[in-house]
């Protein structure tokens, strides 16, 4: 428990700080989340790179500079749909090649065209699309509300 000299001290201490008063103050204090990860660590898995999804969001961020909690959360959806999407394409690399390989094992064929066409009816392309798509349909969602937001605020600016 403090006592009152320190209770005092840290009221006295808490006026002397308002937060970033510069526009370039604030643009860089809106990024602060980034720092800390806690969207990341919810789209990269076990065993995927957390500071190469780290790295994508920053990289969003960096070029479409976000103003505010709004345009921060769409470059996280833009983030987690693209990282997705990655995560399907290498899925179906890997699924692809396990198959190819059970094929090659189990006929003897070895050109490669009869092996992609022995092997991909075993990939659910079917499926593997329809996720593809979604991510797709979600990152496209995201940036065309974070363009509308930019265009509707430049024009405010405008006027």
């Amino acid at each position: 428990m403090p006592s009152n000299a320190q209770s005092e001290a840290s009221r006295q201490n808490g006026k002397k700080s308002n937060g970033p008063v510069t526009a370039a103050g604030k643009r860089k204090s809106s990024r602060n989340g980034l720092r800390h990860g806690i969207f990341a660590s919810t789209i990269a898995l076990e065993g995927e790179s957390r500071s190469q999804c780290l790295s994508l969001i920053k990289a969003l961020a960096d070029y479409y500079n976000p103003e505010g909690p709004v345009e921060q959360i769409l470059i996280e959806k833009m983030a987690a749909a693209h990282w997705r999407q990655t995560r399907l394409w290498n899925f179906e690399r890997e699924t692809f090649a396990r198959e190819a390989a059970k094929v090659r094992e189990s006929s003897g064929v070895e050109s490669p065209v009869a092996v992609d066409a022995l092997a991909h009816p075993a990939v659910a392309t079917a499926a593997i699309n329809q996720y593809e798509m979604r991510y797709d349909r979600q990152f496209l969602r995201a940036l065309r509300s974070l363009e509308k937001l930019k265009s509707r605020k430049a024009n405010l600016g405008n006027d």
